[in-house]
C-alpha cells in the first residue's frame, strides 16, 4: 500500500469520497466530467479505478515510481483541452518530479518524469519526443531545464 505524507486516515477519507463519485466512470464524451478533477490532487486521480489502468498502460512497469513522485503535489488544473497534474518526492522537490496530462477529448494520458542528476533528465511516457507533448508538459519541462 502506498504511503502518503499526511497520514492514512486522511488518505482513506479522501480516497473514499473521490472514488464514490469518479468522473471517469461516466463516458469520456462528457468533458464536464473531467472538470470535476480540477482542484483535486494528482495522487488521488491516478489511483481512480477507471483512470489507473490508463496510467499503468502508458507507464508500463514504472507506475509505482511515477506515483511516488506525486506525493507532494499541487492541485490538478485545466489548460485548454488538457488536465495537468504535477508533483515531487518529499524532500526531493527540484530533483525528482513528475507531471502528466489527460486529454479531455479522448482520455489519453501522457506523463513525464524528471531527475535532475540523471543522464536522461526527462523520461517521456506516451510521446516519443518533447515536441509531441501537450503545451502544459512542454512548459513544465522548460521550467526544469534551467
Amino acid at each position: 500500500m502506498r504511503r502518503y505524507v499526511f497520514g492514512t486516515a486522511l488518505s482513506a477519507l479522501i480516497l473514499s469520497s473521490v472514488s464514490s463519485a469518479s468522473p471517469f466512470l461516466a463516458t469520456a464524451s462528457a468533458q464536464s466530467s473531467y472538470d470535476s478533477w480540477i482542484g483535486k490532487y494528482p495522487f488521488i486521480a491516478i489511483e481512480d479505478p477507471a483512470l489507473k489502468p490508463k496510467f499503468q498502460e502508458v507507464l508500463k512497469g514504472e507506475f509505482d515510481s511515477f506515483s511516488g513522485r506525486l506525493q507532494v503535489a499541487t492541485a490538478i488544473a485545466r489548460s485548454g483541452d488538457f488536465l495537468f497534474g504535477k508533483g515531487c518526492i518529499p524532500h526531493n522537490c527540484g530533483d525528482l518530479e513528475a507531471a502528466f496530462t489527460i486529454d479531455v477529448r479522448n482520455g489519453a494520458v501522457i506523463a513525464v518524469e524528471f531527475s535532475r542528476t540523471s543522464a536522461d533528465r526527462f523520461v517521456l511516457y506516451g510521446a516519443a519526443k518533447p515536441d509531441q507533448l501537450p503545451a502544459p508538459l512542454q512548459d513544465w519541462m522548460r521550467t526544469r531545464d534551467k
